[in-house]
């Protein structure tokens, strides 16, 4: 499998000191750890009696705490000896492509975030376009808007892709510690800019583009070919095969409601029905949460 882009966000107001990220091919394990010296005193003592756990956590997909951060500093299961300091597992959530609710969401151009909401200290996964599908808001300000820390996400392609080998995007504080053996982009980006900045993540996704004639006849056939590319570089992309692409025609017809993309490119046929000329013939990519993924306008010309 082609290497996929891994993104490291540096962000000053990631408020978690350390960040666990492990994967393996069906499944991704995001954990937050936090000292046991903030635990109660009763709790700290009765963990400091028993040795530190010997699991790796840089390869363990295995489910070691529970999504809740009350819950885990009342029922310490495992702790862990880092830096010469004992820590507990404060929030944990994985992602498996075969078993989780959210797995119908990994499928090409799916993005799926692990989130923490700030006053409930619960780690969600989220499909960040289902969730955007009302209000519309880039992933960011969705996060922003409903108070949640982003620890991470993962990008799909296709659904038959291992996961441990997928696009993904990892945060921690500037001095932040993060234990994972997964491989992460030597350059940091700053939070700021992917909050700010309109596709700041779209090279870590992928992205359908349309090839259409410039004109046609009024009522013509007419054929556009679809290429999946990485986001908004020019890198085609193969491998990825697909039916779940919906054509909009705005104006004209389709007389197919969705493309085949095999090995990540495709073709489908509009007519310029009832069009005359002077008329443009729009047509639109989507998915069932997300309009215009791709957009295409062919002039309707009686005499070219």
């Amino acid at each position: 499998m082609e290497q996929r882009p891994r993104r490291h966000i540096i962000s000053h107001k990631f408020p978690y000191d350390v960040t666990n990220y492990a994967a393996d091919k069906t499944r991704l394990a995001m954990r937050v750890l936090e000292k046991v010296s903030t635990l109660s005193e009763e709790i700290e003592e009765k963990v400091m009696r028993t040795p530190a756990n010997g699991i790796n956590l840089l390869h363990s997909t295995l489910k070691l705490a529970t999504n809740n951060a009350s819950l885990n500093r009342v029922n310490v299961n495992f702790s862990f000896e880092i830096d010469g300091e004992r820590y507990f597992i404060l929030l944990e959530e994985i992602f498996d492509k075969e078993e989780s609710l959210i797995r119908k969401s990994f499928v090409p151009m799916g993005n799926i975030a692990f989130v923490v909401k700030k006053n409930e200290g619960i780690l969600s996964l989220i499909d960040t376009q289902k969730e955007s599908y009302i209000s519309r808001y880039r992933s960011a300000y969705q996060a922003i808007s409903m108070g949640r820390t982003t620890l991470g996400q993962i990008f799909c392609r296709d659904k038959r892709d291992n996961v441990d080998e997928c696009a993904m995007s990892f945060s921690t504080k500037p001095n932040g510690k993060m234990i994972t053996n997964l491989r992460v982009d030597d350059n940091t980006t700053p939070s700021e800019f992917v909050n700010e900045k309109v596709g700041a993540s779209r090279y870590l996704n992928i992205l359908p583009r349309m090839t259409a004639p410039d004109h046609c006849k009024p009522n013509e056939l007419v054929e556009i070919e679809v290429q999946f590319y990485q986001g908004n570089t020019d890198k085609k992309i193969g491998g990825v095969d697909w039916d779940g692409l919906i054509i909009e025609a705005v104006d004209g017809y389709a007389p197919h409601k969705r493309v085949k993309i095999r090995d990540g490119k495709g073709k489908f046929k509009v007519r310029a029905l009832d069009l005359v000329d002077g008329d443009v013939m729009r047509i639109k990519l989507n998915t069932k949460w997300y309009s215009d993924k791709a957009e295409c306008k062919i002039k309707v010309l009686s005499n070219p």
